[in-house]
């Protein structure tokens, strides 16, 4: 009919005016989409799925020829023009996020599809969710590690199985503490992490490497990331294997421990700081105590403390041999030396510390020396010198010493303890008065030596006339002996004459005291040279010294008087009577203590007879001429 024909004309002429969308489907088939009906991406798929054959999967999304899906608000509007899109089929994804190394499930990951958001795992660890058929894009992230980005082709209605593995990317840092109160350093914590979204602002990244059971069974080195920036590192763990079955017992085999378990780090070297590891891993304290995988943990719980950087100075000894101190341990020079002393086998003050050449005092604080230029150890030398005399190789009291110019102080035995630089030193000996005496010694370094300094036999010998009330009345001259110089009054007379003693093998040997003329007292040395020669003493055990008298007890004293006084010595000898009953050495007795009066030097007057002959009087007997007359008449 004319008027049907001209309505279906007009349909046809209105729709042909209506702008719409072509949309190739599934089968193959082209589609015209009116944007009047459906202006969006989501109306255009539910009005194509009412085309389709029942038992279809849905269509639930176009995608442009690119392969890039449309969002489902997107108004079509703009595909007007140009290829036609593609009407993509639902397909089902059952994703599971899981560490890699012990299939734990992790939860909190983020997922993208291509450009758009997909909801996050639940807490177990499970997402289901429905994607468009076809290759897609799967990008995951955990807690701030690094995107994994990975690829699954989507089937039409199909529900499949898809795992995200969660690499171990971990990060080691250490973080820089203030110093103490005084400005030394403190130690610095060195901790592992893998949740990556959350660090200390002081934290800084940590050179060394990281080491642990890799994916061949076999031990596998990371380096650490260098440089100012703080950043993961990813480390190849193994994957935890399938449950099977033992081939002889039927015993299925699931045990499985974390392989984060057996990581150590190995921090580079610092001259500044030593490394010091836990006394045992935490991670594997952890694994052994609760089992499970220790990468979920870190993932989920706080940073782990691994060990300290403790601050350290380096020292280097006299072989060239390089030696850290802990300062937290050491914080003086002296706590330092005392530990390198361990180290080297010796005592700590024989241990010093110097640099540019000049020894550090020990209560130096070891830390201002910290970050700084190494420190050099000087090894000492212990020196015992021990004061004898020569005679009787006795132990004496009262010595003076010094090394290089420098004097030491003496114990209270007498002996001193010298502690120098290696290598040839001049002791210097003195004795009450005596000339100094040089004692040249090769120190070695650590060692501990004997120096025996024998004291010559110097002895002095003068007369002395203590003050008395009558000074114009005759009184006897006391003749003294001492080995100590200082000990010689003011007011004392040398002695002219001769000194005997009898020497080794019995034979007198005579010695000038003073000569004609001396003013003062001079000392008179013993020549032991002659006494007891060198060769006789060395062949003498210290049994044989002891049991031999000191020479002094057989001291003979000739004064000359010219006639003006006899001299009168006390019989025994003080010298003699003190050897006999108390034995040792006589020469120590002089030395350490006051003189000893010998004998008097008593005044006299010669009386001529007449028949030439003469009669010597003393005049503390015959103070007058009357009694002088007497002796001679009588």
């Amino acid at each position: 009919e004319p008027i049907l024909k001209n309505r279906l004309l007009q349909k046809l002429h209105e729709e042909a005016l209506r702008f719409g969308v072509r949309v190739t489907m599934p089968d193959g088939r082209t589609r015209r989409v009116d944007l009047i009906e459906c202006p969006t991406a989501d109306a255009a798929a539910r009005r194509l799925c009412e085309e389709l054959p029942i038992g279809s999967s849905d269509i639930i999304r176009l995608q442009q020829e690119s392969g890039l899906l449309l969002a489902r608000d997107e108004q079509l509007g703009g595909y007007r023009t140009g290829p036609a899109l593609f009407a993509m089929r639902h397909g089902g994804l059952r994703i599971t996020v899981g560490t890699k190394c012990c299939g734990e499930h992790v939860q909190g990951v983020q997922l993208q599809m291509d450009t758009e958001v997909l909801e996050p795992v639940d807490a177990q660890g499970w997402q289901r969710t429905t994607l468009p058929e076809g290759p897609r894009t799967i990008t995951s992230q955990t807690a701030g590690m690094p995107p994994l980005v990975q690829y699954v082709d989507v089937e039409p209605g199909g529900d499949q199985a898809f795992n995200i593995p969660v690499e171990a990317w971990l990060c080691v840092y250490t973080t820089v503490p203030r110093n103490d109160a005084h400005g030394a350093p403190v130690e610095r914590e060195v901790t592992i992490a893998a949740d990556l979204g959350h660090f200390p602002d002081n934290a800084m990244p940590l050179r060394g490497t990281l080491k642990g059971p890799g994916p061949d069974g076999l031990e596998t080195n990371v380096k650490l990331q260098s440089g100012m920036e703080l950043k993961p590192v990813k480390f190849p763990v193994p994957e935890k294997p399938a449950i099977t079955e033992d081939k002889h017992s039927g015993a299925r085999r699931s045990h499985w421990n974390c392989p984060l378990h057996a990581f150590r780090l190995e921090p580079a070297p610092n001259k500044d700081y030593e490394w010091r590891p836990c006394d045992r891993s935490p991670l594997l304290s952890r694994c052994a105590s609760s089992g499970g995988c220790e990468l979920l943990r870190l993932l989920n719980g706080p940073p782990v403390v691994l060990g300290h950087l403790r601050p350290t100075i380096t020292v280097r000894s006299p072989t060239g041999d390089k030696h850290r101190v802990d300062l937290l341990e050491n914080p003086t020079v002296a706590a330092a030396c005392a530990t390198l002393s361990r180290t080297l086998g010796t005592e700590p003050r024989l241990v010093r510390l110097h640099q540019d050449g000049e020894f550090l005092p020990a209560r130096t604080a070891l830390h201002t020396f910290h970050t700084g230029p190494e420190l050099f150890v000087a090894m000492l030398g212990r020196v015992i010198v021990q004061p004898v005399t020569v005679c009787c190789q006795e132990l004496t009291l009262g010595s003076q010493y010094w090394i290089e110019e420098e004097e030491v102080v003496a114990q209270p035995n007498g002996q001193a303890e010298i502690i120098s630089s290696a290598g040839h030193h001049v002791i210097r000996t003195k004795n009450a008065g005596m000339p100094t005496v040089d004692h040249g010694i090769c120190i070695v370094p650590g060692a501990n030596h004997e120096l025996t300094a024998p004291i010559d036999l110097w002895l002095s010998v003068y007369s002395y006339l203590p003050p008395h009330e009558d000074e114009t009345a005759p009184v006897a001259r006391g003749v003294y002996v001492c080995a100590n110089h200082t000990q010689v009054p003011p007011q004392a007379k040398p002695l002219l004459g001769m000194l005997v003693v009898i020497a080794h093998d019995g034979k007198e040997v005579t010695l000038q005291m003073s000569g004609k003329g001396a003013n003062e007292v001079v000392p008179l040395r013993l020549p032991m040279e002659v006494l007891r020669p060198r060769q006789i003493l060395a062949a003498m055990t210290p049994k044989e010294i002891a049991e031999q008298r000191c020479f002094i007890h057989s001291m003979q004293l000739q004064p000359e008087t010219h006639g003006d006084f006899l001299w009168k010595p006390f019989r025994p000898s003080p010298l003699l009577d003190r050897v006999q009953k108390k034995g040792g050495c006589e020469f120590k007795r002089l030395l350490e203590g006051d003189p000893v009066l010998l004998g008097h030097l008593r005044p006299v007057v010669h009386v001529e007879h007449p028949d030439g002959t003469t009669t010597q009087l003393e005049l503390a007997d015959h103070p007058t001429a009357q009694h002088a007359m007497e002796r001679v008449a009588g």
